[in-house]
């Protein structure tokens, strides 16, 4: 795949508040994903990350998406011919990551009504601590986030030790009352740009 010299050692992470203004045009096998999607939310949130990677695609690498070419994976990560990336989206909020080298993000809205403390013994291994419902967020999008970086066929979130993990960054985001964590695993970490659309 190819690399571009915008991109050397950098990554840059996108984040946009949906709906936003754009076009409508979405590759064919893309489009088809969205439209096979029933649930309004989510198909809503698919289209405008699609979006969001063609701004970053756009300003990061001067590249239009529609000189792009795209392939699905069996185990559903999406990849192309011009670049890493890495897409998450949670509650209205959409995120992208891409970098000269391999990455994987991860985006989750902290609602505490879900109660995730009950998932902790699914979750966590090796010497993992979770005490809070901040740690379990944080370990979570952690795991999520190694797991598209490592590009592995199938996530289980007790085969990834976060305590392993040193290729991470994390943070948390506040957008208006609502409060976000992500994490950010990849190669080049050292220099890290983030936008918001």
């Amino acid at each position: 795949r190819g690399k571009s010299k915008i991109m050397d050692k950098l990554t840059h992470i996108y984040f946009a508040h949906i709906p936003f203004v754009c076009d409508g045009y979405i590759c064919d096998i893309r489009q088809k994903e969205i439209e096979s999607c029933s649930n309004f939310k989510v198909k809503q949130e698919k289209f405008f990350i699609w979006k969001l990677l063609e701004i970053a695609l756009k300003q990061s690498l001067g590249v239009d998406i529609r000189e792009v070419e795209f392939k699905k994976l069996e185990n559903g990560k999406w990849i192309c011919d011009k670049c890493q990336f890495s897409l998450s989206h949670s509650h209205g909020i959409v995120c992208v990551a891409i970098s000269d080298s391999y990455v994987g993000v991860d985006l989750e809205y902290m609602d505490t009504k879900r109660h995730p403390m009950k998932l902790v013994d699914k979750t966590i291994c090796g010497d993992e601590k979770c005490e809070s419902e901040t740690d379990f967020f944080t370990l979570w999008t952690i795991k999520e986030a190694t797991f598209k970086y490592a590009n592995e066929s199938r996530f289980d979130p007790q085969k990834i030790d976060t305590t392993k993990i040193t290729n991470v960054k994390t943070d948390y985001l506040n957008i208006g009352a609502e409060r976000y964590v992500y994490s950010l695993v990849g190669d080049s970490l050292d220099n890290i740009k983030v936008y918001f659309k």
